[in-house]
């Protein structure tokens, strides 16, 4: 399996056979679960499984799929996504491997299987992730607003009043209509699809070098026009 966005991890078993290909670190030809996957807070990340061959010259493909977090498509990020993808698949000798992947929002995969297909041979991919537990610090602030470039287009900024955070700060956003983003910035845009009033809520996130946790959230109402 790859995952990444500028760079490449691969997860596999670390002994391996005669030709140097790694041993499965799946339990059953059916399930394979993988944790402590490095990918991205935001943005675009792609996915490649492979079923490793007993030689490393002819790998099967099972799955490849662009990933992305939040509700705003940016075609040239998956762009660049599927052509690391289709590099990788020729560095690895994958065979049966299509020139395009399926792309699909991290959240719709956190909420059922994604990409299934058992006539096809496709494997089901569903996103889980650990929980994150609550600072003890203090990080606060409160959400401005104002309308963006775009019709139901929201820009929201979130003011710091104070923060005890020793590490980087990162804001998961919850727009209110389910869909949520997490930022490195204080500011960010949502497009509504429809109008509505809605309830957007930021947490700010302190990350550290051995450990992650939430500060209380910030809340605020939102109304989108027509």
């Amino acid at each position: 399996m790859w995952t990444g966005r500028g760079g490449q991890y691969c997860i596999h078993r670390q002994d391996v056979n005669l030709a140097g290909v790694p041993y499965s670190i799946c339990k059953n030809q059916y399930d394979c679960n993988f944790t402590n996957v490095k990918v991205p807070s935001h943005g675009y990340f792609g996915i490649l499984i492979v079923d490793l061959d007993a030689t490393p010259y002819s790998q099967d493909y099972m799955l490849a799929a662009i990933m992305r977090h939040g509700s705003l498509a940016e075609p040239s990020e998956a762009w660049q996504i599927e052509k690391a993808l289709n590099a990788l698949i020729e560095r690895w000798n994958v065979v049966r491997a299509p020139k395009e992947f399926d792309e699909e929002q991290v959240l719709v995969c956190k909420a059922k299987s994604c990409f299934g297909d058992e006539r096809g041979g496709v494997p089901a991919m569903q996103i889980s992730e650990l929980e994150v537990g609550s600072c003890g610090m203090t990080i606060s602030g409160k959400i401005g607003f104002d309308p963006a470039e775009h019709p139901r287009e929201v820009s929201f900024q979130f003011t710091q009043e104070k923060n005890e955070c020793p590490g980087k700060l990162e804001y998961l956003w919850r727009f209110g209509d389910g869909s949520s983003l997490i930022t490195r910035e204080r500011q960010t845009s949502h497009a509504y699809d429809r109008a509505a009033h809605s309830n957007v809520r930021v947490t700010p996130r302190c990350v550290r070098q051995k450990s992650t946790c939430d500060a209380a959230a910030v809340s605020t109402g939102v109304t989108v026009d027509p």
